[in-house]
């Protein structure tokens, strides 16, 4: 990463018949209809709000934190999607199954 650079820390989630996207870092929310829309307005949103502050004053209005609530969804959807990667994983990985198996398979001697 650049210093120049910042990473800001956005998401997107369902909301009724449509997909709610935001940044926590910006207090910034758009809303769309599919995942690429709220991506796009989400950029487009962010790039206007930084093309607005005004240089001189930016340590005022950048970072701007959203509200707790905000943050919060944000981490639980990333806690989600990193678990679902993760179980993902397990799957490619880790196999459960069942074998059949009938008493004159073996040969069972009693303990002394």
């Amino acid at each position: 990463m650049h210093r120049n650079q910042y990473i800001l820390r956005c998401y997107a989630r369902p909301e009724g018949d449509h997909l709610i996207a935001a940044c926590i870092d910006l207090d910034i929310t758009v809303r769309g209809n599919t995942i690429s829309q709220v991506k796009r307005e989400l950029n487009s949103a962010i790039k206007s709000y930084l093309d607005s502050i005004d240089k001189e004053n930016i340590v005022d209005v950048f970072p701007r934190p959203s509200p707790l609530n905000i943050k919060a969804e944000y981490y639980a959807i990333f806690c989600l999607v990193n678990c679902a990667k993760f179980i993902k994983n397990i799957r490619n990985n880790f196999l459960t199954f069942c074998e059949l198996a009938t008493p004159q398979d073996f040969k069972l001697t009693p303990c002394a």
